[in-house]
């Protein structure tokens, strides 16, 4: 939830891109070396909408399936 990035901007005064998941489990090595690769290359912004976008159409489809 983003608690080590404000620390990180608190304490040493640098912008720091947040990747957050809130899903009750630690990330993989897998998941943060895509973090990384797309923070160099320059596309987290992207991997952070596409990430939502994902979370926003499972939620939807735990709606439709309780109805």
């Amino acid at each position: 939830m983003g608690q080590l990035a404000m620390l990180l901007r608190a304490k040493y005064l640098v912008d720091v891109k947040s990747v957050t998941k809130v899903q009750g489990v630690s990330f993989l090595a897998d998941e943060i070396g895509r973090f990384i690769r797309a923070a160099l290359a320059g596309r987290l912004t992207e991997l952070e909408r596409d990430k939502m976008m994902v979370a926003k159409l499972s939620a939807a489809r735990v709606e439709v399936g309780a109805s």
